[in-house]
């Protein structure tokens, strides 16, 4: 546990799906959707809080990923009936550690181990939910550079999450977004930009007009939008697997879950796997990327058509490719 929680100072990111399945506490058939929602709490070694984290949890398998500036580490698991759940999380050298909790009262506890034979707490609270029901729908506006309009931006609210893409002239691809709100209408939110380095958006909601700022590496702007409809879809959401091909070869496989528009997971090629992130629009295009070093990137963008999702890849290599895949 030392690599997991003393390692990594703060989760950047986690996020949780889960998917019914037959294991379950025998006295208690509570149905696993009783326990949707945003979980925010920390870990714990000897007594001392090492990290925080936050979880949301959507119907069924937990996959997610929390990373720092030293690595990613790649979380599945599940949650069964009566609230029971279990997961397991992969750092990027393959050690592991062992998640075993339960929810319960809209509270999630439980404990933790790693391969080295240290182990301590976790907890966490409910969060979200009626509190940010307000905001949920869909959102679009523009991106701004000094007094110069040079993009715009579309994106959802669902259940205290925000997810969408961002296109500007300055990128040849949509670029995914996602982050959270709170209950105050304030959002925090990532930019992914094709090379991995993220914009930092903020920005507030009153009046269902949105207003904020973004930020990278000495850029700046502002963003503006306002509420298009209540309606928030996410009919795409699931979990999804398949292959990478190059020159007609499959070269590698991937599998990502879908949860409130908001995508991540994992690609593997020749033994060794590494992050994926991404966002999904309301009409099904999605944009995702991954990265192997802080020089080598991955970027893809795809569609999704019913359960089939297909698209195209390129590297910082100069190679390209395409993509294939099914929801399960």
């Amino acid at each position: 546990m030392k690599k997991l929680f003393v390692f990594l100072s703060v989760f950047a990111l986690v996020t949780a799906t889960f998917f019914s399945c037959k294991k379950d506490d025998k006295g208690d058939k509570t149905p696993v959707n009783t326990y949707d929602g945003t979980y925010k709490g920390a870990a714990f070694l000897n007594g001392v809080e090492i990290s925080q984290f936050t979880l949301n949890v959507t119907e069924g398998i937990i996959t997610g990923s929390f990373s720092a500036s030293g690595g990613v580490a790649v979380v599945t698991g599940n949650v069964y009936q009566g609230g029971n759940m279990e997961a397991v999380v992969t750092m990027s050298d393959n050690s592991k550690v062992n998640l075993n909790g339960k929810i319960a009262d809209n509270k999630m506890s439980g404990t933790w181990t790693d391969d080295e034979g240290l182990s301590g707490t976790f907890e966490a609270t409910k969060s979200g939910g009626s509190e940010t029901k307000q905001y949920e729908g869909k959102y679009s506006g523009e991106v701004n550079a000094g007094q110069q309009q040079i993009g715009t931006w579309e994106f959802t609210i669902i259940d205290g999450k925000v997810a969408g893409l961002v296109e500007t002239a300055l990128t040849p691809n949509p670029m995914p977004m996602t982050g959270d709100v709170q209950a105050n209408g304030t959002i925090d939110a990532e930019i992914i930009s094709m090379d991995g380095s993220t914009y930092q958006l903020s920005a507030t909601i009153k009046d269902n007009e949105l207003t904020g700022s973004w930020s990278n590496l000495g850029l700046e702007g502002t963003l503006s939008g306002t509420k298009e409809s209540s309606d928030a879809n996410h009919n795409f959401d699931g979990a999804y697997e398949g292959q990478v091909n190059k020159n007609g070869a499959v070269i590698g496989t991937w599998n990502l879950n879908i949860a409130n528009n908001q995508a991540i997971g994992y690609y593997e090629e020749d033994g060794f796997e590494i992050l994926v992130r991404g966002a999904v629009s309301t009409d099904g295009r999605i944009i995702f990327n991954t990265y192997k070093e802080e020089d080598f990137y991955i970027n893809a963008s795809a569609t999704i058509e019913g359960n089939s999702l297909s698209g195209n890849w390129s590297n910082s290599d100069g190679e390209s490719g395409t993509i294939v895949g099914q929801k399960k």
